[in-house]
């Protein structure tokens, strides 16, 4: 799980790379699907998705699967539990800063140490 969770936080360290408000852009501004190759710009979840792409079996990636996979669900809850909230609320909570999404990433590695 700390690997995925590291992979993710790798995906959004440059700010350039988080937003808030969609699960994944591409470098249009336009939605596309987190785990796409075109996507360039994820919230903290379309990381998480984009991390777990390889968890996704047979020929094209399935966000459907990957959101089923035990791996991205114990991430996710993992990164709720550091914010005491869904961490797709807390990231788009327009208080929410690039920093404070990196923070959470930092304190979930932490907690899969333990």
């Amino acid at each position: 799980m700390k690997e995925f969770l590291e992979d993710a936080r790798d995906i959004i360290e440059e700010p350039s790379a988080w937003v808030q408000g969609y699960r994944a852009l591409d470098k249009y501004g336009n939605t596309t699907d987190a785990a796409g190759a075109d996507a360039i710009q994820f919230c903290a979840e379309g990381a998480m998705v984009r991390a777990c792409r390889s968890l996704s079996i047979g020929a094209s990636v399935d966000v459907w699967r990957i959101s089923k996979s035990p791996i991205y669900r114990k991430c996710i809850a993992a990164l709720d539990s550091v914010v005491d909230c869904d961490i797709t609320i807390f990231n788009d909570d327009p208080a929410t800063t690039h920093e404070d999404i990196l923070r959470v990433f930092d304190r979930a590695i932490a907690k899969a140490w333990e």
